[in-house]
């Protein structure tokens, strides 16, 4: 039985953010119609809001994203899962661009 609410799609995309002035980055994990799991070495505290930047073929898209959860491996926070802050048409066309890649 599967609990997740969405099905969630593997990506590798690279994505930039702002956390405090500073340029972060992180590699997405998976992906799904209400957010995503992104690696990073950077992880904001849980609740934090902020937008996320991807460059997609001629795009530049700009989801803004809540920090839902993250993990520890050792003993640094090294992923979260973000949810989408009202997602857009171009958001969910992107979303299913990259379903349409695998």
């Amino acid at each position: 039985m599967n609990k997740r609410a969405c099905e969630r799609e593997p990506s590798g995309l690279v994505v930039k953010f702002s956390i405090d002035g500073n340029m972060c980055y992180g590699i997405i994990k998976n992906v799904s119609e209400r957010g995503m799991c992104i690696e990073t070495g950077s992880c904001p505290p849980c609740e934090s809001t902020f937008k996320l930047r991807i460059h997609s073929g001629k795009d530049h898209l700009e989801i803004p994203v809540k920090v839902r959860r993250k993990e520890k491996a050792d003993r640094f926070y090294d992923i979260m899962g973000v949810e989408f802050v009202k997602p857009t048409k171009k958001i969910l066309q992107f979303i299913d661009s990259i379903k349409s890649a695998f």
